[in-house]
């Protein structure tokens, strides 16, 4: 078995009856109307959404692949889409594992503020957090090799 190379059944969608932690049951997607529908909605939004806030491009205007191009275009219910079908599922996977990353992120963040909490005096050699930030006494920041302590 190379079960290994096979993505886990995202939590929202596993079944209780079927899911199976280890076996073939606990890996991919049972692609049904509803999840197929949802996909859908994950691409469009995808495809719409801008590369950055400093920019109009849209993710769709970034798309080399012709046949991929053609394929969204010439997407219906009746046809074989694979490429539509395989980003869909990319989307699910990605929803997913975001999900589980920002709950993940609270509870480290959870951690660390108790442990602020509980301390005077601070070092942050680097975050990009800046609630976090607020918490400590003093602030350094390394500059070329040099610490120096810096006012938010």
């Amino acid at each position: 078995k190379c079960l290994y190379l096979l993505a886990d059944t995202p939590y929202q969608l596993r079944n209780s009856d079927t899911f199976k932690q280890g076996s073939n049951t606990s890996k991919g997607i049972n692609a049904s109307e509803k999840v197929n529908q949802t996909a859908r909605d994950f691409i469009k939004s995808f495809l719409l959404e801008t590369v950055s806030n400093n920019s109009d491009t849209r993710v769709l205007e970034l798309i080399y692949s012709t046949a991929m191009i053609k394929e969204l275009i010439m997407w219906n219910k009746r046809g074989n889409f694979d490429r539509v079908s395989s980003l869909g599922m990319l989307m699910w996977h990605d929803a997913t594992t975001q999900i589980n990353i920002q709950e993940n992120t609270k509870k480290v963040m959870g951690i660390i503020l108790s442990i602020i909490n509980k301390i005077d005096t601070s070092l942050v050699l680097a975050t990009h957090n800046l609630d976090l930030v607020k918490k400590f006494d003093k602030c350094f920041k390394v500059d070329d090799g040099l610490i120096n302590e810096f006012k938010i």
